[in-house]
C-alpha cells in the first residue's frame, strides 16, 4: 500500500471514488481542497480523506475506504495523514462525524469530542462545516497536532 497526496490528475478518480460512495462532489474542485490516497501494489485508490485548511488549523472531509481495506490499513493511512498535515505546520486538525465505527478510530488516533462553541471560528467559517454540522447525530472531533520548534 502507498499514501500520497493527490495530484491534479487525480481528480477524477477522487470525483468518481466518492461519487460511488455517495457524497457529494459539490464545490470540491473549487474550494482548493487536498486529498490524500492510499493505492494499492497496481496504483488503485483504495481510499482517499480531503481536507480543507486555514493557516495553521485543517477539517478532515471526505473520507471514503474501499470495503476490502482492513482496519489496520485504515489506522496507518490517517497516522500518515495526519503526520503529513504535521509537517505541513497544520496545528489543530477538526472532523466532523456521525458514525460510530469512524468516530472508534478517530478516538483511538487521539481526536477528541469538541463542543461547537470551541470549534475555531476560521473552521465554522467552512462551507463543509455549515452544511455538515446542521444534520442531526453530527459530532466534532478535535486533535491538537504538536510541531517541532526550532532552537536556531
Amino acid at each position: 500500500m502507498k499514501i500520497r497526496s493527490s495530484l491534479p490528475s487525480d481528480f477524477e478518480t477522487i470525483f468518481s471514488f466518492l461519487g460511488q460512495a455517495g457524497l457529494s462532489t459539490n464545490g470540491l474542485q473549487e474550494q482548493q481542497e487536498s486529498f490524500f490516497i492510499l493505492e494499492d501494489e497496481v496504483g488503485t485508490a483504495q481510499a482517499v480523506i480531503g481536507y480543507e485548511q486555514y493557516k495553521n488549523e485543517a477539517l478532515l472531509r471526505s473520507l471514503v475506504v474501499a470495503p476490502t481495506i482492513y482496519s489496520q490499513h485504515m489506522v496507518v493511512f490517517l497516522q500518515s495523514v495526519l503526520d503529513k498535515l504535521k509537517e505541513e505546520m497544520i496545528s489543530h486538525v477538526y472532523l466532523l462525524t456521525k458514525q460510530n465505527v469512524v468516530q472508534d478510530l478517530f478516538l483511538l488516533l487521539g481526536f477528541q469530542p469538541t463542543d461547537e462553541e470551541d470549534v475555531s471560528l476560521h473552521i465554522k467559517e467552512m462551507e463543509h462545516y455549515q452544511n455538515t454540522i446542521k444534520n442531526e447525530y453530527v459530532l466534532v472531533y478535535q486533535k491538537e497536532l504538536y510541531t517541532k520548534l526550532s532552537t536556531n
